[in-house]
């Protein structure tokens, strides 16, 4: 395979090269974000897979406009595989925290803070010993419902769209589904 990764982020980039040289292959990394993938990518691509909740850090708007773009760089009969959270099913729930992990050291608690078009993923570091040496980390992310994929994929000519609820292509499930995983033919 020849396979080529994409990230907005640099340092994402460098841990990728990392891992790459762990497992002994070579892909080629781009040090850009799903709406700057040019022409020179149109036309390219069997598979386009994003995994790990990526698409959830791209607000609608933009994620529409990559979602046109990444139908630009399938070749004639490509496939887009998606996964991200499930979050129909964590506004349902509206449960605010996500984990709370205790080391030795430390202690690490993720939580949401919900609000009406995004989500605020936190997490908050802090010494056991002293817990006002902390660090709060947040992030906005935005829960994309397979409504607005369906809308997104349709719009860029793409009819067969499918709808997991994992990795292993069972059936989705809005109310208990951990994940949302999307398929194109």
């Amino acid at each position: 395979m020849n396979v080529d990764g994409f990230d907005p982020s640099q340092k994402m980039i460098l841990t990728a090269k990392k891992n790459s040289r762990n497992f002994n292959v070579s892909p080629n990394f781009y040090n850009i974000g799903i709406t700057e993938i040019g022409e020179d990518f149109h036309d390219k691509y069997d598979l386009i897979v994003s995994l790990g909740n990526a698409m959830a850090n791209i607000p609608p708007v933009d994620l529409k406009n990559g979602i046109r773009d990444i139908k630009r760089c399938l070749k004639q009969n490509g496939r887009i595989i998606i996964q991200l959270l499930n979050y129909e099913n964590i506004l349902a729930r509206e449960e605010r925290i996500v984990n709370i992990t205790k080391g030795e050291k430390q202690t690490h608690i993720r939580f949401y803070d919900i609000y009406p078009t995004e989500i605020k993923f936190n997490i908050l570091s802090f010494h056991n010993d002293d817990p006002r040496d902390r660090k709060l980390i947040s992030t906005n992310i935005y829960p994309h419902t397979p409504a607005f994929f369906e809308e997104s994929l349709k719009e860029t000519g793409i009819k067969n769209v499918k709808f997991y609820g994992d990795l292993k292509l069972n059936p989705y499930k809005k109310e208990s589904s951990p994940n949302l995983v999307i398929i194109t033919d």
